[in-house]
């Protein structure tokens, strides 16, 4: 499985990297700080999970979610955040988000959900509700 990490701080980066590159056949193929280098990265090369921070160096992760679904609909994308504001939610799944992770209490979830679709087909496997 590829994913696509797109994270402005450093620490949380290196820290979520390490964790998924723990998981066998799951492989960080790209990192991204900025709103214009994450939908270009993604694009580019299209990954199977963008794990999106809505807070960016430049721009912001649901305004990149909104242009990458623009022309790409079937990759996976999940938001995290520090804060999530119900604006943010509404804003996220509207825009075609499937799940929210806060980045200061729900890693471990995280990291659960990934391996849990990493051992499913895509085709067969289901979320719950944001």
């Amino acid at each position: 499985m590829k994913v696509v990490l797109v994270e402005d701080s450093v620490i949380v980066r290196a820290r979520l990297t390490l964790q998924l590159t723990r998981i066998a056949g799951v492989q960080v193929t790209g990192h991204a700080s900025g709103e214009d280098e994450a939908v270009e990265l993604v694009l580019r090369q299209r990954p199977d999970l963008v794990l999106m921070d809505i807070g960016l160096e430049s721009g912001d992760g649901l305004s990149a979610l909104l242009r990458i679904r623009a022309t790409e609909s079937r990759i996976r994308i999940w938001m995290l955040t520090n804060h999530v504001s119900s604006e943010d939610r509404q804003r996220g799944k509207a825009g075609g988000a499937e799940h929210f992770f806060a980045k200061n209490t729900e890693i471990e979830k995280l990291i659960a959900q990934i391996r849990a679709i990493h051992l499913v087909p895509s085709s067969m496997c289901c979320l719950p509700e944001m």
